[in-house]
């Protein structure tokens, strides 16, 4: 069972305030052996922050995964007049690198203008701020301008302290109306099961569906068009928690679920109507590529939609949990994808966690991937042992590219955070984000702690 995480959210322009649980990080619940560990379960995209900061998906909150809201009829898309597109916003100078410091960056994740200058003074150079699209396109392309604007002043506020800034659009939280565009704008699984999750993890189906892209598109050119191209880097997933990832294997009762089997998806699909699990080893395998390859494409479109309104920001590809080794996608096609391989059951194989042919289609020279999992460390010195974010680090570098990383759990405390700086500098990451600042202020391991890390080079 994830862990749970109290939290308490505000709406802006509504009185109501919310509170509930999330569960968090499902990629984590379970990890490889043989190293025995309790999973970390926060994702830097689930986490909780300030009331008065983090703006909540305008839809019901759902319940975890056990417990699925039924899978509602499509509903005809509200008609919303179009709000006037703003002036371009003014080009600035592209966004240099952080300041590095002993050959890497450090940040902070859900960084606030309040604690930036204190943040810098410690050594961070780079902080994060996230948007919410639920509460900047509450319809159809009406946009909140009053949102839109408190989100700049909080830009301004980190920029003034000497933070360059990294971009969260905020696609893990949609807004409702997307999910009446079309019949195909969630995930379903073999069972027939559609998926819903929770805050930050109850996302549309943009991997098949072009509605989708097509509303996701359009939404990342207005975030453009009203912020600039100023912004140091921009995190880059797309889907649940903002990861590259399909849901969890295991949802609604049933396991080893793979999410290629919405009328789109079985569409295009090389063996339609085929199940894991029953016989035929080539339908199998060419079912396994499809849906492998699907999430790679997905993951060259999104870099496309961004480079196009952001030609000058890094940008950070997410990947969560282990990701596959060599050899095992062959193992689980041998089996007919039964479920009884240990990728299978540790779910990596059903998130579609296939860095070798991800970062083998990356052609951008100026995508970083990004490791979320940073307090995993390795179990020995080969691909299929190492820890994840020394894996894709040398994925990575066979490539050119640059890896950074963050760890999972805000509850991490200062012996965690020390053995996560070693890493990452043993690793050569070129930086590090933490999760996240009001854990650096009474949460976990303390900001004097981490500039004390900063500075030992």
């Amino acid at each position: 069972m994830p862990k749970q995480r109290t939290w308490t959210v505000a709406i802006v322009g509504a009185a109501a305030v919310l509170s509930g649980t999330i569960a968090l990080r499902p990629g984590l619940q379970s990890a490889p052996p043989p190293k025995p560990f309790t999973p970390p379960s926060l994702t830097a995209s689930a986490r909780g922050v300030e009331a008065a900061t983090l703006i909540v998906p305008d839809r019901t909150q759902r319940g975890g995964a056990s417990t699925p809201s039924p899978s509602p009829q499509p509903t005809a898309v509200p008609t919303a007049a179009a709000t006037p597109a703003p002036a371009a916003a003014p080009q600035a100078t592209p966004p240099p690198a952080p300041p590095a410091t002993g050959g890497m960056w450090f940040g902070v994740l859900q960084a606030t203008a309040p604690r930036a200058a204190q943040e810098r003074a410690a050594g961070v150079t780079a902080g994060e701020l996230e948007l919410n699209w639920s509460a900047y396109e509450p319809a159809p392309g009406q946009f909140d301008a009053g949102y839109a604007a408190q989100q700049r002043a909080r830009l301004d506020g980190l920029r003034a302290a000497g933070l360059a800034v990294v971009l969260d659009v905020g696609m893990q939280y949609p807004p409702a109306w997307v999910f009446g565009l079309d019949g195909g704008t969630r995930f379903v699984n073999q069972y027939g099961d559609a998926w819903h999750g929770g805050l930050s993890e109850d996302v549309p189906n943009a991997v098949f569906d072009e509605s989708v892209r097509s509303a996701e598109a359009a939404y990342v050119q207005r975030v453009a068009q009203d912020f600039g191209d100023s912004f140091w880097a921009i995190r880059a997933g797309g889907l649940l928690q903002n990861e590259l990832r399909y849901p969890p294997a295991t949802y609604n009762g049933h396991g080893n679920s793979y999410w290629a089997f919405d009328a789109n998806a079985q569409a295009h699909s090389p063996a339609p109507g085929w199940r894991p699990g029953q016989a035929g080893t080539a339908q199998a395998g060419a079912f396994l590529n499809y849906y492998l390859q699907a999430l790679t494409d997905f993951q060259t479109w999104l870099v496309g939609t961004y480079r196009a309104s952001f030609p000058s920001a890094w940008l950070q590809l997410l990947k969560p949990s282990w990701g596959l080794r060599p050899g095992d996608a062959d193992a689980a096609v041998a089996r007919n994808l039964d479920g009884s391989t240990n990728p299978a059951g540790w779910g990596t194989l059903a998130m579609g966690l296939d860095w070798q042919r991800q970062v083998a289609a990356v052609a951008d020279p100026h995508v970083m991937l990004y490791a979320s999992w940073m307090e995993r460390g390795d179990d020995g010195a080969t691909p299929t042992t190492m820890a994840p974010a020394h894996y894709l680090a040398t994925l990575g570098a066979a490539r050119g590219l640059r890896t950074a990383g963050e760890n999972a759990d805000a509850s991490d405390g200062a012996a965690t955070m020390a053995t996560v700086v070693q890493r990452a500098r043993a690793w050569g990451l070129a930086g590090l984000m933490w999760l996240d600042e009001p854990s650096l202020f009474g949460g976990g391991a303390s900001l004097a702690t981490y500039g004390s890390l900063i500075r030992a080079s």
